[in-house]
Order: C-alpha cells, then structure tokens, then sequence
C-alpha cells in the first residue's frame, strides 16, 4: 500500500450485497442479515493528507474520526486492520490516550476482539489486526493464516456463531 491508498474490504459467499461506507478507510457490508464491516485505522506514520482519509491534524484525530463512524455503523462485527495489538505490551504507537480508544470503542458496540491474543508474524508480538464479535456470541475457533507472500500482514479468520 503506498501513501494514500486504503483498502478496506469485506469478502463473502452470499449472492448479493449491499454495502455502504460511512467512513473513506471503512466498509459496512449486509451479509445474510449481519452488519459486517472492515476499516483500517490509522497509524503513526499514515499522514494527514488535505482531503486525504483521514480527518484531523495529528494520529489521535484521525483516530478520532474513524472510529466515530464505525461506533455509529450499526456494525454487528468489525474487523480489519487496527495498526495496534490488543493484548500484550503497548506498542507505542501514538498516545495512551489513542491506545485506549480501540478497546473502548468494541466495549461500546458491544463487541469482543476475538483476535486479541493471537499472535502477530513478529515473535513474541500479538496481532494488530483483528476481527471483532457480539459479546453474546460464542467464539467456535480464532486463527492466523500466515501471508507474507501477499502482505506484510497475516490473514486472522474467527468462527463465531449467535448463542442460542
């Protein structure tokens, strides 16, 4: 990915699909009935470019602006890339402040980071991408599939299902 560029997707099996973006680095997708969305959030190195994606003057704005579209997104799971690891060490990216924001936003949609303590390509390192779900739902199974052929990310895929 070079500056500028973001991608955000949502990859289903489902015949047709609606989707929206209530966010440039966000994609909210209709999949059977379920809000699914993707976003990538900023990093300390992304830059506030004028009439960039990201909104703001400095990374705890950006921040700021991401995730209060996705809070108000209705999404019933958010995944993507987080650019922070949720379990672990702080990474020292950005501020406390910033840190606190990613598991404070899931909190309040109601979700858990599923993802949260797997690990990252980096030895001793959690993931930075992740893939959240409903409090209320069961996690079946939450692994990494290992990419760097692709990217200089890994896959994380969950299997979680409604409780009954």
């Amino acid at each position: 990915m070079s500056r500028g560029q973001v991608y955000a997707v949502v990859a289903a099996r489902v015949a047709d699909m609606a989707a929206r973006c209530p966010h440039p680095a966000t994609v909210v997708a209709d999949v059977g009935g379920v809000a699914v969305a993707a976003s990538v959030l900023p990093w300390s190195g992304a830059g506030g470019q004028p009439g960039g994606v990201w909104a703001g003057d400095r990374l705890g704005g950006w921040l700021a602006d991401a995730l209060a579209a996705i809070r108000v997104s209705d999404a019933t799971v958010w995944g993507g890339d987080r650019n922070r690891n949720l379990a672990g060490y702080w990474q020292s990216v950005g501020t406390a402040r910033s840190e606190a924001a990613i598991p404070d936003a899931v909190g309040a949609m109601g979700l858990v980071a599923a993802t949260a303590a797997l690990p990252h390509r980096r030895p001793g390192s959690f993931a930075i991408d992740h893939i959240a779900v409903p409090v209320s739902w069961r996690v079946v199974a939450a692994h990494r599939i290992v990419a760097d052929v692709l990217s200089d990310h890994d896959a994380y895929v969950v299997d979680a299902e409604p409780r009954l």
